[in-house]
């Protein structure tokens, strides 16, 4: 275990619990900029926090051309002019 710790510790930055809690936006770019950081808790590591693999937009535009119909006036209010009303102030929905 110790062996094991030793290698993990040396690829890593080790920073314990109150060092993380007072410059965490530092560690935080170190991560950003591919470093591993190593928590420890009285110089004990109990977590890592890495970086997430980089991903590549998967969205393709236009992937659905053709399926959708579009039908009516969809640029204009979906809601009547009378409902609004109801919505303002000044409405008094006795009148």
């Amino acid at each position: 275990m110790a062996i094991y710790r030793a290698i993990f510790m040396a690829m890593s930055k080790a920073i314990n619990v109150a060092d993380l809690k007072n410059r965490l936006s530092e560690h935080l770019d170190a991560v950003e900029h591919g470093e591993d950081v190593v928590i420890c808790r009285r110089n004990v590591p109990f977590a890592r926090i890495t970086a997430m693999p980089l991903r590549r937009n998967q969205t393709k535009l236009g992937f659905d051309r053709g399926r959708i119909k579009l039908r009516g006036d969809v640029t204009g209010s979906a809601v009547p002019e009378s409902d609004w009303n109801a919505l303002r102030d000044d409405h008094d929905p006795l009148k």
